[in-house]
């Protein structure tokens, strides 16, 4: 395994953990998919990465400032009654890295508005965007700024 996010969808005194995304060193990605309470529905969705996009998450991955990142984000906005938080594991040659964090939202400009540094963006944002491609059910709020924050834009 080169990376893999748990999801825990909290909501009503409820902590419902899920499978997010996990991709393992034989380039396949997978996801369970989630009911609309935030509960693991069972169904496993797979696809297999071309080498190119496993090479450019691996290289996101073995990033030197992605290992001096914190281990915790917090929410970084208002939340009505429920939100989810991803645990993020990466294993690297000396040790496990697992970064925390809550609802995930990067800002689609970069600067002193972007509540998360660089290496965490474009980890967080190939994570959900990958999530999309393999599961189809990525917030659009999220997708949209993502795909905006790796073109560049």
């Amino acid at each position: 395994m080169i990376l893999e996010v748990i999801n825990r969808h909290f909501t009503v005194g409820q902590k419902i953990p899920s499978v997010y995304l996990r991709v393992l060193s034989d380039r396949t990605a997978t996801c369970h998919l989630l009911n609309s309470t935030g509960k693991d529905t069972g169904i496993v969705k797979e696809k297999t990465l071309t080498p190119e996009e496993f090479e450019r998450l691996k290289a996101q991955l073995d990033r030197p400032d992605l290992r001096k990142v914190k281990r915790r984000y917090d929410l970084t906005h208002s939340v009505f009654d429920s939100w989810m938080e991803w645990d993020i594991s990466v294993p690297h040659a000396d040790r496990l890295q697992d970064i925390t964090v809550a609802d995930f939202s990067p800002s689609p400009t970069r600067g002193s508005s972007q509540p998360y540094p660089d290496a965490l963006v474009m980890v967080g944002c190939s994570i959900s965007m990958l999530r999309d491609e393999v599961c189809g059910d990525e917030r659009d709020y999220r997708r949209s700024n993502c795909e905006k924050v790796l073109l560049g834009k």
